[in-house]
């Protein structure tokens, strides 16, 4: 049933994008069941996945579904071995992969793809501080990876994207957006506040709408987003 949902999703509401970003994927098995079913569904699409395996006790990954007229140059894991200096464990729960690939219009695309740590216990009296911690510095890492991208290629086409698990705006802890797209917070809106990494400056498109808009879904009543994409100064043209 939700591989039929799932296809279902992808090839009408999503139109069949050439590039999917997914989280939350138990494995590359997973990945291929899904592309095989979309594939037995119309016979014109075919995918390719992408997921390496990552750091997450529960068994969950980040991977890619690229269709056939893309040419993929390279899938890149980062960070699987970064160390979270508050308790010495690996930061990354979900490493950031990194997609290289050519459109079939000839234009280079690079796609991050990010699932960051929950708000699960982000005030909590024992565990907050960890939480906190724990989401800033894996916004800083993400950032400084940013910032490599641009460096090596100025021009570069970027969309960093995934479950950001933050809003669009401080949530008053830390502002892991303001961090990864290069306008951190300081002391006064956020508890643990940012450095600015990032030049020049990602463009969070969401924040170009209505602020009735601005959200993906409605949890407990409240809309909100915490799924973002990210572009660079070089893409946003064409979003």
């Amino acid at each position: 049933n939700k591989l039929n949902k799932f296809s279902m999703y992808i090839r009408t509401l999503l139109g069949a994008p050439e590039i999917l970003a997914v989280q939350e994927a138990e494995n590359l098995n997973a990945l291929q069941d899904l592309a095989d079913k979309i594939n037995a569904d119309d016979a014109t699409l075919v995918y390719t996945p992408y997921l390496q395996e990552g750091n997450d006790v529960g068994g969950i990954d980040v991977g890619f579904m690229v269709r056939n007229n893309v040419a993929v140059n390279n899938v890149t894991q980062l960070g699987a071995a970064e160390i979270f200096t508050f308790d010495n464990t690996l930061l990354h729960d979900r490493p950031p992969l990194v997609l290289d690939a050519t459109l079939p219009d000839g234009r280079a695309i690079t796609v991050m793809n990010l699932h960051q740590r929950s708000l699960i216990d982000i005030d909590h009296p024992t565990n907050g501080p960890r939480v906190r911690q724990k989401r800033h510095d894996q916004a800083t890492s993400v950032s400084l990876m940013v910032q490599n991208l641009q460096t090596g290629n100025p021009n570069i086409n970027l969309a960093v994207t995934g479950d950001f698990n933050a809003f669009q705006f401080t949530d008053g802890y830390v502002h892991v957006l303001g961090q990864i797209m290069g306008t951190p917070a300081d002391a006064s809106q956020a508890l643990i506040p940012g450095t600015d990494t990032v030049n020049p400056d990602l463009i969070n498109k969401v924040l170009s709408l209505p602020a009735a808009e601005q959200y993906s879904f409605n949890f407990g009543g409240s809309a909100q987003v915490l799924d973002h994409i990210l572009v660079s100064q070089g893409l946003q043209t064409a979003v």
